[in-house]
């Protein structure tokens, strides 16, 4: 699998995997950081129908949901859907408290997908690095 890279590709798979690798610390530790904890219960959800690069039809899904903080209802819409997620569900998702309009999901999840991303491809681009190291001796 790695055997023909060189290592200006071995460097860029580094590239890579160090910017996953810190997306996925992030989205983990940082993201959140003055943000609360509510829940929310999804009003509806959206499906968007789409076409990717190659034009092939993809549907993404937008979530709006209701919460209440302070005794004030609001409605949003999420940045995050995941498969399950239905009309009357409650989900977990933070607010700015200084604007509590302002909402986010959660996003430990996809930091730790992110996480992982980054370690394996760092792992594959620091081998194939030491690899190609080898072969121009």
């Amino acid at each position: 699998m790695i055997k023909g890279l060189d290592k200006k590709t071995a460097l860029i798979l580094l590239l890579f995997g160090v910017f996953f690798l810190g997306m996925g610390i992030f989205n983990t530790f940082f993201h959140g950081k003055g943000l609360a904890e509510t829940t929310a219960v999804i009003e509806r959800i959206e499906d968007i129908q789409d076409f990717d690069a190659e034009g092939d039809p993809i549907t993404t899904h937008e979530t709006y949901v209701r919460y209440e903080v302070d005794g004030k209802e609001y409605h949003g819409k999420s940045d995050v859907y995941e498969i399950g997620y239905s009309v009357g569900k409650e989900i977990k998702i933070y607010y700015d408290p200084s604007n509590p309009e302002k909402i986010s999901g959660d996003s430990f999840k996809i930091g730790i997908v992110f996480m992982a991303v980054g370690c394996v491809i760092i792992l594959v681009g620091g081998f194939a690095f030491i690899k190609s190291n080898k072969q121009v001796v």
